[in-house]
């Protein structure tokens, strides 16, 4: 059984990264040893194990920043990662007036670039060096028509 419950602190810290993304669980091991991340935040666990956890926090009026660690995930809960993901941006955008939502997509995982274009973000370029290692990332953005105030 898959289901979604608030991030514990330490979560994160429970997911075997995938490959391509292992180095970084060391600025992510940093930034979420310490508790529970800012913001909005949530876990998603199979059979009481968790597999991937996400949120996003706001960086600035009405600017917030999406994130994921997930590992590696059965065909079953690839959809409910998606409806996690849909739910997050959702309330980030109808709850707390976010306008502007970023996401940062390492170049070498272009099915995390195709995921991120499902739910609605758009590549607006390459971050060149962007990642812990000087990888080049992604920068995705989603930009919520209308909103030019955070309100």
């Amino acid at each position: 059984m898959i289901e979604l419950r608030r991030y514990v602190a330490g979560d994160a810290l429970l997911i075997t990264p995938r490959a391509a993304v292992a180095h970084e669980f060391d600025s992510m091991d940093e930034a979420l040893k310490a508790g529970a991340p800012p913001g909005l935040a949530w876990t998603l666990q199979e059979r009481g194990i968790p597999i991937g956890c996400g949120g996003l926090f706001e960086c600035g009026k009405g600017r917030w920043l999406a994130w994921t660690w997930v590992g590696e995930i059965s065909g079953a809960a690839r959809r409910a990662v998606l409806d996690a993901c849909t739910m997050g941006l959702w309330t980030a955008i109808n709850r707390h007036g976010a306008r502007r939502i970023e996401s940062h997509v390492p170049v070498s995982m272009p099915v995390a670039r195709r995921f991120n274009e499902r739910l609605g973000f758009v590549c607006e370029g390459v971050a060149v060096a962007w990642g812990p290692d000087g990888s080049d990332y992604w920068t995705m953005a989603m930009v919520v028509k209308g909103k030019t105030d955070g309100a």
